[in-house]
């Protein structure tokens, strides 16, 4: 009876053990699933506090999937401050993609630092940023958005072969970066003397209200083509 009443005690210590880690694992979760769903609806202030709690949890060494889960919290956490305009926030943004670059882990980090950079208009620091990360293999939309921007900046700079290589890769696809893509592709083409191209550029933003007031450019662009042949 004893040694039932024994291997009963050990069983119920176990199982005890088990719940209890069970638990702890599914709170780990909790708050990383929670951190990440407030910073999918730009909730970003608790999105940063809730990945906080997350990071400062202790987490089973054996288990390599909270290391990589850890990593997607940091760099949610600190998107999450830039966007909120945190002090310190660039610097730490750049402080983590320093130390995991080429883990993808960086790309989401790359991406919003030279998106950050374009809209401060401090083209310089986002052709740098943005050639850390190896555009064409991102998600369509993500893409164009990067290579638009990456493209502008390059032109704004002078730039104008980098440019057009930046702009070729979105500018035949048909999203919201489409007419601004090929308007400067097209300028890109006029600037260096190759009217020919520039107004092929020209002619498919044309139509666009936005792009009206430019047509004249275009007549322009055609009358030096037609007196370079």
């Amino acid at each position: 009876m004893r040694v039932s009443l024994g291997i009963l005690a050990v069983v119920f210590c176990s199982a005890l053990a088990s719940g209890q880690q069970n638990s702890i694992s599914l709170d780990r979760w909790q708050s990383y699933k929670t951190g990440s769903a407030f910073f999918e609806n730009s909730l970003y202030g608790p999105a940063r506090y809730m990945h906080q709690q997350f990071i400062k949890q202790i987490h089973p060494p054996t288990e390599d999937e909270f290391s990589n889960l850890k990593d997607e919290s940091a760099a949610m956490m600190g998107i999450s401050g830039l966007r909120l305009d945190l002090s310190g926030s660039e610097n730490d943004l750049i402080r983590f993609i320093n130390q995991k670059y080429s883990d993808p882990v960086t790309t989401a980090p790359i991406l919003e630092l030279g998106s950050y950079y374009y809209n401060k208009k401090w083209f310089k620091k986002a052709t740098e940023m943005y050639a850390m990360a190896d555009l064409s293999n991102l998600p369509e939309y993500d893409m164009s958005e990067a290579s638009f921007k990456k493209g502008y900046s390059h032109f704004v700079s002078k730039e104008f072969k980098q440019a057009k290589d930046d702009l070729a890769r979105t500018k035949d696809i048909q999203n919201i970066f489409y007419y601004p893509s090929n308007y400067y592709f097209g300028l890109c083409d006029y600037f260096t003397g190759n009217y020919k191209n520039a107004v092929s550029s020209f002619e498919k933003v044309k139509s666009n209200e936005a792009y009206k007031s430019f047509c004249a450019l275009l007549h322009h662009t055609d009358l030096l083509c037609r007196r370079s042949i």
